[in-house]
């Protein structure tokens, strides 16, 4: 471990062993305790700066200068230059002066010396005070020489031990003012110890760590989610910040892995999409053909139907004739003799026409056929359109309502034709019980003329015969009549089916090409989304 990171741990562990975990809180410990120094050097500074003791050195230093001109002024005095009141004030003064420095005066502001050797000093230099005055005085009064000796005797040594006293005042605060001077110093280098220790434990500690969040940042920026961030401790701004990197680095990691997955869901379900549109797109197609070739079909149905009509009206036609002439075979039956040659010469006619009549029976029947054929394909049809409707989804739902029509048509068909089957199929019957009538009634007028009776009554059935074939045909012709309706119909519906087949291939068209879009957008986001790594 690096030194500066060393110190910078160590002074975390501390920091947190006394309480202290949030970096908040540390810097402020740390802005706190550089406050309190340099509250401490500046209160040191200012409570350790005593005016009085400055004063008292400069009382002391007085004293000296006082103890020598007293003894001039003495000798002026003694030579009658000057009063002695004013040697008098002197020795007053400097005895003030020594008491201010022994006990102290707030008035003059000057503090007793509580230093016991400079005390001990100051009342030594009292006790030669005490036998220098009465010396100043003795000569004051009676000037001699032997005083005048002792008060130069006296003299220096006063000055030479107040001399001392001032050096040791002197030497104490030159004492005091360094040691005022190295708390100072100490205050100002604990303050830069602070300040080094607060700004190598913000540059490495937090440096270190918002290079570790900068590196997985850029990582990030690079699209790589995979490198996660860890932290020594769990309960400070760093750790929340880690946990919050790593809180969103997991939850973009999964929003990138969803969008993913999400991305190449869509993907496939596009292509899967693409393909069934595709098919419902070939099915739209096969449809309109079909549609188309139900048209034709229909069309094809109608002319039939027409053609059924006219066969019908034709038949009609021959009823009616038929019906006539029962009605003149009826009447002259009295006179069958005479013309049995010409009756049996009609009666073959009419077997020719019955047998006309059961061929074109079997035509209506082939083309009932070929009608519920269409029938049925048209059903199917139906069904499959609406199979491709409800594939279609909504786009579809105007397309199943008509499937669901043309579906209808059919049914109805379908049991019209069942319907004119049966009045065929008795038709059919009527006109072979005709024919039969017919070859017995020819046989009959072979046979001559006393068979006269059994040709009336044979007569008699063909007019019912008759009158029941021209009620089928009616049937018939009504029938065609509603199929020819029902053809219409089919044939305007299988139209609005052509319509919205093709409205649903344009549909189906634009939905291919939104499709394609889509796809090209989701491949480009799967691209997009592959480039981060997670």
């Amino acid at each position: 471990m690096r030194p500066r990171a060393l110190i910078s741990h160590t002074i975390q562990i501390i920091l947190r062993s006394i309480g202290v975990r949030k970096l908040d809180h540390q810097f402020l410990l740390s802005y706190v305790l550089i406050f309190l120094c340099a509250l401490g050097s500046a209160s040191f500074l200012y409570f350790s700066t005593d005016p009085g003791e400055a004063k008292s050195l400069n009382v002391a230093g007085a004293q000296r200068m006082l103890s020598q001109r007293v003894a001039k002024e003495v000798q002026m005095v003694a030579a009658g230059v000057e009063e002695s009141s004013q040697a008098q004030q002197t020795i007053d003064q400097w005895e003030r002066a020594h008491g201010w420095l022994l006990n102290g005066s707030e008035e003059a502001g000057v503090p007793a010396v509580t230093d016991t050797a400079i005390r001990a000093q100051l009342e030594h230099v009292l006790t030669l005070w005490q036998d220098y005055r009465p010396a100043l005085v003795e000569y004051m009064e009676a000037p001699d020489t032997q005083t005048l000796e002792q008060l130069h005797e006296m003299s220096p040594r006063v000055l030479a031990e107040m001399n001392e006293a001032v050096g040791m005042m002197s030497t104490l605060a030159d004492r005091n003012t360094q040691f005022n001077q190295i708390m100072s110093i100490s205050m100002v280098l604990a303050i830069l110890v602070l300040v080094i220790l607060g700004r190598m434990f913000g540059l490495t500690y937090l440096m270190d760590q918002i290079h570790m969040l900068r590196e997985r940042l850029l990582d990030l920026a690079k699209g790589d989610f995979r490198q996660t961030m860890s932290h020594e401790f769990k309960d400070n701004e760093i750790a929340e910040i880690v946990e919050a990197y790593n809180t969103m680095r997991n939850q973009v990691g999964e929003l990138v892995g969803g969008v993913r997955d999400a991305a190449k869901q869509i993907d496939d379900s596009t292509i899967h999409a693409a393909d069934i549109i595709e098919q419902a797109r070939q099915g739209v197609e096969h449809q309109r053909s079909d549609t188309d070739q139900v048209a034709t079909a229909v069309n094809e149905m109608s002319a039939t139907v027409q053609e059924v009509a006219r066969n019908t009206s034709e038949t009609a036609e021959a009823t009616v004739r038929a019906d006539e002439q029962v009605d003149v075979g009826q009447k002259t039956v009295s006179e069958a003799a005479r013309v049995v040659q010409a009756l049996s010469g009609r009666m073959g006619e009419l077997k020719d026409l019955t047998t006309r009549l059961q061929e074109e029976s079997k035509e209506v029947g082939t083309v009932l056929s070929v009608i519920t054929d269409i029938a049925d394909q048209t059903n199917l049809l139906a069904l499959n359109a609406a199979i491709e409707a409800a594939r279609a989804g909504e786009a579809g739902r105007g397309f199943a309502v008509v499937a669901d029509e043309v579906r209808g048509l059919a049914r109805r068909t379908q049991e019209s034709i069942g319907k004119i089957d049966d009045i065929v199929g008795r038709f059919q019957a009527g006109a072979g019980e005709v024919a039969e009538a017919m070859h017995g009634g020819r046989e009959e007028a072979h046979r001559g003329a006393d068979a006269m009776s059994e040709a009336e009554a044979v007569l008699r059935e063909i007019a019912e015969t008759v009158t029941t074939i021209r009620s089928m045909a009616d049937q018939i012709a009504t029938a065609t009549e509603e199929q020819g309706q029902v053809a219409g119909e089919i044939d305007q519906r299988v139209v609005k089916i052509a319509e919205v087949a093709d409205r649903n291939t344009e549909g189906m068209a634009e939905t291919v090409t939104a499709t394609g879009d889509i796809q090209k957008q989701v491949r480009r986001l799967t691209g997009l989304v592959e480039n981060l790594q997670v």
